[in-house]
Order: C-alpha cells, then sequence, then structure tokens
C-alpha cells in the first residue's frame, strides 16, 4: 500500500483538506516577510501584528493540518513533502545561520510551486479520463 492510500486501500486525493491547509500555509510565507520588510521597528506598527497574527495562524495550521491527515487516514507523498517546506518557509531561519537560508527557502519554495503544479495537473488529468470513460459508458 502507498503512502498515498489510506488502511481501506482507496487512494487518498492530493487535494486533501490536509495539503490545501499546507499550501496556504506557504503562501503566507511571502506575505509575513513582506509584512516584516514594510514594518517599522515599533510596537505599535500594525504591519509588525498583522505578520506577528499571520505567523501564529501558520504555525496552528500546521497542527491542524496534521491532526486532520491522521485523523480522517489522509496523508500524502505530497504532505509529507509539502508541511515541511511550510515549517522552513515561515521561520526566520537567516537571522541564525545566515543568508545562505534565503537560498534554500527560494529552491524550497520552488519545489513546492512545481509539485504545486504537477499534482494539479495530475489531477486534471485524472478528472478528465474519469469523465470521458464515465461519458463512454452510458
Amino acid at each position: 500500500m502507498s503512502s498515498s492510500e489510506s488502511s481501506t486501500g482507496r487512494k487518498v486525493s492530493n487535494w486533501s483538506a490536509p495539503n490545501i491547509i499546507t499550501i496556504v500555509r506557504i503562501l503566507f510565507a511571502p506575505a509575513f516577510i513582506w509584512l516584516l520588510l514594510i514594518s517599522q521597528d515599533s510596537p505599535s506598527d500594525p504591519a509588525r501584528w498583522w505578520a506577528a497574527a499571520l505567523f501564529v495562524v501558520g504555525m496552528a495550521t500546521d497542527g491542524i493540518d496534521g491532526f486532520i491527515a491522521r485523523r480522517y487516514n489522509l496523508v500524502t507523498d505530497l504532505g509529507k513533502i509539502l508541511d515541511p517546506i511550510a515549517t522552513s518557509a515561515l521561520l526566520p531561519l537567516q537571522a541564525l545561520w545566515g543568508d545562505w537560508m534565503n537560498v534554500v527557502n527560494i529552491v524550497l519554495m520552488g519545489i513546492a510551486l512545481a509539485l504545486t503544479v504537477v499534482t494539479g495537473v495530475m489531477y486534471l488529468v485524472e478528472a478528465w479520463l474519469h469523465n470521458r470513460t464515465t461519458a463512454a459508458s452510458h
């Protein structure tokens, strides 16, 4: 049984709720970074507060999508790849380890984007084939 199949043997779609939550979390990263870049070094700056809120929501969704995936047996190979990319992109690791972490994050985001596009195309092809087969059988 592949990791994209449930314990009942049914194939789990890459477009499951946990994966969609993870993709949204990945999309939070550029907004989070942009908010930090435009914020002033002041505790009353709204951009700083929005960035903090986005970070908290992003981190909370990590636990939520993991819970949903395990609880409803929706674990996929895609989710296993995307999840660490989303924890990586939201953390300001360049502050700890230097600017080379920006390159790592860009590469990881590129991989996430490519996987998202590829799986999206695969999903559309599967749906088209399914609809074609269904129409031919009627």
